[in-house]
């Protein structure tokens, strides 16, 4: 399954309109400026001035106009509405470059630039207020003080183009604001995050739990089961046959859990500041050791799944991955970043983690950070059965939002005397589970429980097609 996600402004909304409107009145005010000059053939006497009056009135004057029939008309998700506003920005530029140098040129570059890396960059993850964002204000606080004071000494017909630049910059704020993402079929709203989308439909008992447990080590629920590992063996021996060297019980139990969470989406979601959200793939977080030494380096690695993964697709997935990072000169993009961190004063380095935190809790984590977090993920595994130990019951992390922590022990047998008084001698391997019950009530995750375990008891379904399903709004 592919995610599918569609970036538009939409007619019906108002700040869509608002923002055409601005669009519009920037033009009348440059024809009412340039088009004076223009009478007394006092511009417009060579190629030169034609072509800067061609870019200074003609082009924001086109693109309006195609902004306000792409609005209607356009196909939603199509990603045209970028052409105009694009344009508008470069308009923008070559007025600064025409009327000021120096330094206004200077931040004009600089929106311009911030602008593109919004849209490319941040706008096709995440529909939270992104820093750069902001800068859209700088140009607007700008031209708005230097038209105020300049409106008494230059009269207002000579402010015209400095409210012209308003007027865009205003259009091009209302416009920010217009942007919808859709992702998977459902809208995504301002307070939605880059890793999921804030449910709305739940009941009161859902939302007020996450203000009375404010803590993960508030909410946690332990569980303990055990699974009969000879249809697994014999479906991993079966892969490694086909050429899959390394297939393992690890693979089985990612892919179940996934398949698990596409029938149970509300095992799939996470908490940030109060909140709910739904995660619309399957994020794990697992840490390996490079040597299995007790000086061995360890480094925390992360694998996203599309909900209808299967375990060879969770198998080439996680192999590559594993090879490459566990090369001894090798560092992962997270150990490079926790040696940066690290090499920041004690002081320093606690006041960051606490504005990490912060920033996470609003939603404002850069997604590079998120991507590279341990921290952040559907859930988190770990197997104790290369050690020849029991599963552990691992805690959660009160930072980050990772809502469920899996351990998976070693393989033992267990002598048995069935129904019928036959003894039977069977192979078992324990595993726990540290869940964040916040997330959803205890008879989904039953139910869900008992669905994994069906899948881990029969492997080759894990092969079969499935329906997603999605989570509430």
């Amino acid at each position: 399954m592919k995610d599918s996600k569609k970036y538009f402004v939409s007619s019906k909304q108002w700040a869509s309109w608002v923002a055409g409107g601005l669009f519009f009145t920037s033009c009348v005010f440059l024809l009412m400026f340039y088009g004076a000059f223009w009478k007394q053939s006092f511009y417009i006497h060579d190629l030169k001035h034609a072509v800067v009056f061609g870019g200074l009135v003609l082009a924001p004057l086109m693109t309006t106009c195609l902004y306000m029939l792409i609005l209607p008309f356009g196909k939603k998700g199509s990603g045209w509405y970028i052409c105009p506003i694009t344009l508008w920005l470069f308009h923008e530029f070559v007025r600064a470059c025409g009327i000021s140098m120096g330094l206004c040129i200077l931040w004009m570059a600089c929106v311009f630039l911030a602008w593109i890396v919004f849209f490319f960059a941040f706008i096709g993850k995440t529909k939270a207020i992104t820093p750069l964002f902001w800068l859209i204000f700088i140009p607007l606080i700008v031209q708005s003080v230097r038209t105020i004071m300049g409106v008494p000494s230059m009269g207002m017909y000579m402010s015209l183009p400095r409210l012209s630049n308003i007027s865009a910059w205003l259009g091009v704020l209302f416009f920010v604001f217009a942007m919808r993402r859709e992702e998977n079929g459902f809208l995504l709203r301002w307070n939605d995050r880059a890793d999921g989308r804030r449910l709305r439909s739940l009941g009161p008992f859902s939302i007020i739990i996450p203000y009375l447990m404010v803590e993960r080590r508030d909410s946690q629920n332990f569980f303990m089961d055990s699974i009969d590992v000879a249809a697994i063996d014999r479906y991993c021996r079966e892969k490694r046959r086909e050429g899959l060297m390394g297939f393992g019980i690890m693979h089985v139990f990612l892919a179940a859990y996934v398949r698990t969470a596409a029938m149970y989406p509300s095992i799939n979601r996470f908490i940030n500041g109060q909140h709910i959200f739904s995660r619309s793939c399957v994020e794990f977080v697992i840490t390996i050791k490079k040597e299995m030494t007790i000086d061995g380096e360890e480094t925390t690695l992360d694998f996203k799944f599309a909900p209808d993964a299967t375990p060879v697709d969770v198998f080439h997935a996680m192999d590559e991955q594993i090879k490459e990072n566990k090369k001894p000169q090798q560092s992962s993009s997270f150990d490079i970043l926790i040696k940066l961190l690290t090499a920041i004063p004690g002081p320093v380095l606690k006041f960051t983690i606490w504005v990490l935190k912060k920033l996470d809790y609003f939603g404002l984590l850069p997604t590079f950070l998120t991507d590279l977090s341990p921290f952040h993920g559907s859930a988190a595994f770990t197997s104790m059965g290369s050690l020849g130990i029991p599963p552990v019951v691992h805690h959660l992390y009160d930072f980050g939002n990772i809502p469920v922590f899996f351990a998976l022990g070693k393989k033992y047998k267990k002598t048995e005397i069935d129904k019928d008084g036959t003894v039977q001698t069977r192979k078992y391997v324990d595993f726990t589970a540290n869940t964040d019950e916040r997330i959803t009530d205890g008879y989904n995750y039953a139910v869900a429980i008992q669905q994994m375990k069906w899948f881990l008891m029969n492997p080759h379904a894990l092969e079969e097609e499935i329906e997603v399903k999605k989570d509430v709004q």
